[in-house]
This record gives C-alpha cells, sequence and structure tokens, in this order.
C-alpha cells in the first residue's frame, strides 16, 4: 500500500504516530506513566482508515456525515423511514424539523445531497419496488397509491428512471406462470440499474 505523506489527511496522521514515539521515549510521558496502550493503538488505526483511501472509505464517509447532520434533518429523515406513506408535505417536514421550509430545504441539500421532496420519493419508490418484486399484492396503481404516489404516469416514469424497467414489468415478473423467465430477465436489470443507482444518503 502506497501512501501519500505530502497529503494533508496522512501528514496529520504520520504527526500523530511521531507524537507517540516521542511520549514513548519520554520517562515522564503517559506511556511510561502506566497508561493504557489499546486507546492509543485505536486512535492510530482510526487516524488510519480516515486519512488512507481503502475499499470502505466512501463507507465510512456515510457514517461520518450521519453523525454530522443536525437533529433537525435526523429528526426529518426518521419521520420519513418511519412512515413514507404517510403525511410529508414540505409543511410538516419543517414543523418536525422545527425551522422553515428554506431553510430544511438547505439544510438537506447540504447533508444529506437531495432536496426532502427527492428524499421522500427516492424512499417512497424503494417501498414500491419491494412490494412489486414480491407480487405483494394489487395493481400498479394500486401500489403506487399505497406509498403516496398521487399521480402513477408520473410514478411510472420516475421507477423506470431508477430501475430500468416499467413497474408492470416488474409486477408481472413476480406472478408465477409465463412470466418467470421474464423475472429473471427482469430481476438481472433491476439489480444492475440498482449497483449503479447513486447513494446521496
Amino acid at each position: 500500500m502506497e501512501m501519500d505523506l505530502t497529503a494533508p489527511a496522512v501528514a496529520s496522521w504520520a504527526g500523530m504516530i511521531r507524537l507517540l514515539i516521542g511520549d514513548l521515549d519520554e520517562p515522564s510521558g503517559l506511556t511510561a506513566a502506566g497508561a493504557e496502550i489499546s486507546p492509543w493503538s485505536d486512535f492510530l488505526m482510526t487516524g488510519l482508515l480516515l486519512a488512507q483511501p481503502h475499499n470502505y472509505s466512501e463507507r465510512l464517509a456515510r457514517r461520518r456525515s450521519d453523525a454530522t447532520r443536525p437533529p433537525s434533518v435526523r429528526r426529518v429523515l426518521d419521520l420519513v423511514e418511519r412512515e413514507p406513506a404517510g403525511d410529508l408535505s414540505l409543511a410538516r417536514l419543517a414543523a418536525v424539523a422545527g425551522q422553515g421550509p428554506r431553510a430544511l430545504q438547505r439544510n438537506f441539500r447540504e447533508y444529506v445531497g437531495v432536496s426532502p421532496r427527492e428524499y421522500v420519493k427516492w424512499i417512497r419508490l424503494g417501498r414500491a419496488h419491494n412490494d412489486l418484486v414480491v407480487g405483494a399484492g394489487g395493481t400498479v396503481a394500486e401500489i403506487a397509491f399505497r406509498w403516496g404516489f398521487t399521480h402513477v404516469p408520473r410514478f411510472a416514469g420516475a421507477y423506470q428512471e431508477r430501475y430500468g424497467v416499467a413497474p408492470s414489468m416488474t409486477l408481472r415478473a413476480a406472478r408465477p406462470g409465463p412470466a418467470r423467465n421474464l423475472g429473471r430477465i427482469v430481476d438481472r436489470q433491476v439489480a444492475q440499474r440498482i449497483g449503479k443507482a447513486p447513494l446521496l444518503f
């Protein structure tokens, strides 16, 4: 593994190591006074994971962004996850956040990467997709209405844009009979699309 010691984060991590080495060489240092070494090693390992790019860098960055989101944004995210089919108008979301609609939209774009409306649509599409895949009962329109979509053509367009197939194809593939072979094709296409979908939150 190559490390760019000129990168600010790596240089900061290297400074931590020098600090620890200096303390180990100091008779009156914390380590010489019997301080536990495990917190130091945990600290250095965490610093390395944050400073050096690796396979899990994106996931760690996402977890850090979750931790830095203000409580107002987290309350709205929790509500949308908990009640995706409920009243999720901007007015209600702003009331839950305890701030005005404009401030909420600004914070959402800064900390989530999308507007509140886009986030609600993303979550609802995911729930509708789950029902369509397993054939949870009902027509495409009924499933769309179940998850808060009031305009079926717009739902179908948003669904196809996200998953690469029409919702009717996903539902047809979930049913037994002649559509079973089609289901394998659709599932493969959907999986490919999901793999390419941006993770915004």
